[in-house]
């Protein structure tokens, strides 16, 4: 501008204004220029900031909407920034700056660990999550995974934390392993040994202890699930049921079956399994099993069936004998009528030569029939 309103002098006029300003004009240009492109610059950096600390905010908002995660912002044990959903947990309605000790609101054996973890934490270095309970006398506990490094907010060096609710998953966990223990102490106590196979690769997965209660030395290893079962003595509905279940035709299925082991000892056992995995297609691939020894049991059912058998054959013999004697005292006390009669007819014919023959031949046999009875 300045070298066009120059240009606009009179000749003379304008060479020596121009003689005299040409290099400090040509210098503050330059410099003029130079000091638009910084502040240019300058607010472009300046609005690239405000954009991410926007994003920023916003994914704090949007963190914030899950009442199970939680932000703090650390500066040493005071709080100075921390979202509504961490404040419910523990009863708050907001936030007071006036008490944001960490030490005057959380436990002191919490203080120490939340003081050690945070000593650990490096300037750049991403660090591992953590689990941490964390008590607030007088309103609640809750168990919490953190993680946390550091951050400049608002010109303070500052820790960021982002934790999550685990409370009811930690519950959850407890009680899983109190059923786990559970059924460990049921199996032991019954006996019972858990099994699986896959189908697929036709492999039978088992314990030890599995092998040891049937005396079961397998061939091949790892061992065939089919070569299993037909080592297996079970009832054709059972071996039917295995193959539905094999096939993904049922679910579940449960029998008895007997196995003679190494020793050549007929052993029985009560066996159940369960689809516990399947294809897309919804073909199974593993089944679960469980299984424990019956033998006591079914020899004392042997021994009393047999028991049984017996009974039943001493009363029938009893009850034949009972027979055999009202039949005997019925035949007998007809020998003895035709006995009296023969007699009788004996001595009315004694001049009867021929009656007297006919009728002893009757007595004779009437006596050996007698004696046969008794």
């Amino acid at each position: 501008i300045y070298y066009l309103w120059i240009l606009t002098l009179p000749g003379g006029i304008a060479e020596e204004v121009l003689r005299d300003t040409f290099v400090p004009l040509t210098v503050a240009s330059v410099i003029s220029v130079l000091v638009i492109f910084l502040i240019r610059n300058r607010e472009d950096n300046h609005q690239k900031l405000l954009e991410r600390l926007n994003e920023v905010n916003d994914l704090f908002d949007e963190i914030s909407l899950d009442e199970n995660i939680g932000i703090a912002v650390l500066n040493g044990s005071r709080i100075v920034h921390i979202n509504r959903s961490f404040l419910a947990k523990f009863g708050y309605n907001r936030f007071d700056p006036e008490r944001s000790d960490l030490r005057e609101i959380v436990s002191r054996d919490n203080m120490e660990v939340i003081e050690e973890y945070l000593s650990s934490l490096g300037s750049r270095d991403k660090q591992g999550s953590i689990a941490m309970d964390i008590t607030v006398p007088g309103r609640a506990s809750h168990t919490f995974l953190f993680h946390a490094r550091k951050m400049v907010y608002r010109g303070m060096d500052c820790v960021l934390a982002v934790s999550v609710d685990i409370t009811r998953l930690k519950k959850t966990e407890q009680a899983l392993q109190n059923r786990y223990h559970q059924l460990q102490l049921s199996l032991e106590a019954s006996g019972a040994v858990l099994w699986g196979a896959d189908l697929q690769g036709d492999v039978l997965r088992a314990p030890d202890d599995f092998f040891q209660m049937l005396s079961y030395a397998p061939e091949e290893d790892p061992p065939m699930f089919s070569h299993f079962l037909l080592a297996c003595e079970m009832s054709p509905e059972l071996e039917q049921a295995f193959e539905e279940l094999i096939r993904g035709e049922r679910n579940a299925v449960f029998g008895e079956m007997s196995f003679s082991g190494v020793q050549g000892r007929k052993r029985w056992f009560n066996t159940g399994a369960r689809i516990t995995g399947s294809d897309s297609s919804g073909a199974p691939l593993d089944i679960t099993g469980i299984i424990y020894e019956t033998t006591a049991i079914k020899e004392k059912e042997l021994d009393l069936l047999e028991k049984e058998l017996e009974d039943m054959q001493s009363r029938k013999m009893e009850t034949i004998g009972r027979l055999a004697g009202g039949v005997a005292h019925d035949f007998n006390n007809l020998l003895h009528v035709i006995m009296g009669y023969t007699e009788i007819l004996k001595k009315v014919s004694e001049s009867d030569p021929v009656v007297n023959e006919l009728a002893i031949p009757i007595l004779e046999a009437s006596s050996r029939g007698r004696d046969l009875v008794r």
